[in-house]
């Protein structure tokens, strides 16, 4: 009881913040998310507790939106971003749906709010006052912890006891790390590769780059998250193609470095460590995924749920189903009867379903599907420009990290609702909505430079081992036994 007072009070506080200093806000909320990952699934919490815990993130944005609405009528100071009108089609074809198809308001609510999520998080960002030190500041600490949450998953594999359990998958040990479930974990690191693309286009941050790339894929493979084995791999392509040709230029320059013979015999000895380390897990891996999705595929979960989802759209193709019915988390929450409608049989132990694309379809229609993807399209095309901007500043390398993200996330969904997860949309379109919002400054000066002073490196690095320890404890704490 002690505990869910004090979690009430610190999402009353959190609220308050938001209201009152929204920025300050979203800052504590993307460090708040890390100490909520490592707290939901504890099966020792109270269920009021981890409710509380695992809804502050919605409450404290529904805050902020507020705010953020407020002040835009006030001040008027800035127009919203064109992808948000395509967002804003798709919650009108929402609530379209639910009136042909007799959804209640609730659950209408409950599906659009988390359906748009990403949207909304792209409004906040684009809405905030924007302080370049201390924006520098915090990536720097964020990296700093993304850093820890995979040197935590690399001592699980080696088998040091921690309070997170790990999982086996295809015989190999799933790394967890604080967010104790694999995919969750997996799925997390993509934002830590996407800061790591924003880096490399920093200056002096190269070295900052290279860790975190090396430390979000490490993390991916110990977490045996295969669709993101594909996802980053086309995400990667897509900066490519969308950097301007300097920085093309630049790239092929200092891949020069791996023709010298001491580059090229020490790469030689980390692909060959790599081998024997890692080989055997990523061919278990790719045997296992040509198991479960070519042989077994008629038989999968997510085979059946775009069976199902097709199925359903034939009887309303225009508007679907109706927001809350199929395929998202909020059809688990109000319990949808149209799962029985076509025959798919969902494991009642299961929160999400999976497969993003098949509940937009099934859910909104080809009208919804259509104005979704061109949400995706709208703002991929307003973040080509700012990518290819001056070299060096902060919106660039913002804007270059959310197209890495975004295409990530496109292909991702497919098979996960990433679109409504609260870590990633929130990192991911909170960043893109600051790259808005420098980019339409008129003074890009102070705003946009990037400075990180060493001793606030190396007070980022001591402030999130103290607060990963802390975590450790509370948890170890927590757990029974």
């Amino acid at each position: 009881m002690i505990e869910l007072v004090l979690a009430g009070i610190a999402v009353a506080t959190m609220v308050g913040l938001a209201l009152w200093r929204p920025g300050v806000a979203v800052m504590a909320l993307g460090i708040y998310l890390f100490i909520q990952s490592a707290l939901i699934r504890l099966t020792s919490l109270p269920d009021e507790l981890t409710v509380t815990l695992a809804r502050a993130d919605e409450i404290v944005l529904v805050a902020l939106l507020v705010r953020t609405t407020a002040q835009w009528v006030i001040v008027r100071d800035r127009p919203l971003p064109r992808p948000l009108w395509a967002l804003a089609a798709f919650a009108a074809i929402g609530v379209v749906s639910a009136m042909v198809n007799g959804v209640g308001p609730f659950e209408m609510g409950l599906g659009i709010f988390l359906a748009v999520k990403a949207g909304l998080w792209l409004y906040v960002g684009r809405m905030l006052t924007v302080d370049g030190q201390v924006l520098t500041r915090y990536a720097f600490l964020i990296g700093s912890l993304f850093v820890g949450v995979v040197g935590i998953a690399v001592l699980q594999v080696l088998g040091v006891p921690l309070p997170w359990a790990t999982h086996t998958r295809a015989g190999e040990i799933a790394a967890t790390s604080i967010w104790n479930f694999h995919t969750a974990f997996g799925g997390a690191l993509t934002v830590a590769v996407g800061v790591s693309v924003a880096a490399f286009r920093l200056p002096g941050e190269r070295v900052s780059a290279v860790v975190l790339a090396l430390s979000g894929v490490t993390g991916v493979i110990l977490s045996t998250a295969r669709r993101l084995l594909a996802s980053l791999a086309v995400a990667a392509v897509a900066v490519l193609v969308a950097l301007p040709a300097d920085a093309r230029r630049r790239m092929r320059t200092e891949l020069r470095i791996l023709r010298r013979p001491a580059v090229l015999a020490a790469l030689v000895a980390i692909l060959a460590v790599g081998t024997v380390v890692v080989g055997p897990r990523l061919v278990n891996l790719a045997e296992l995924t040509w198991e479960r999705y070519v042989v077994e595929l008629p038989r999968r979960d997510r085979f059946q749920l775009y069976e199902g989802a097709f199925r359903l759209v034939q009887d309303s193709p225009l508007v679907g189903r109706g927001p809350a019915t199929y395929g998202s988390f909020a059809s688990v929450v109000v319990d949808s009867p149209a799962y029985e409608e076509v025959g798919y049989r969902r494991p009642r132990e299961s929160m999400v379903v999976g497969g993003q694309i098949a509940s937009v379809i099934a859910e909104y229609g080809v009208l919804g599907f259509a104005a979704f993807a061109a949400f995706v399209v709208l703002l991929i095309r307003a973040m080509v420009p700012i990518a290819r901007g001056p070299s060096g500043t902060v919106r660039v390398a913002l804007a270059t990290g959310g197209i890495f993200m975004v295409v990530n996330m496109v292909v991702e969904s497919t098979v996960n609702p990433v679109f409504s997860n609260s870590f990633i949309t929130f990192f991911t379109f909170v960043g893109i909505g600051v790259a808005m919002t420098l980019d339409s400054s008129p003074q890009h000066g102070d705003d946009d430079r990037w400075h990180v002073g060493g001793r606030w490196r190396v007070g980022s690095l001591a402030a999130a081992f103290l607060l990963l320890a802390g975590l450790g404890v509370v948890v170890a704490w927590a757990t029974p036994g």
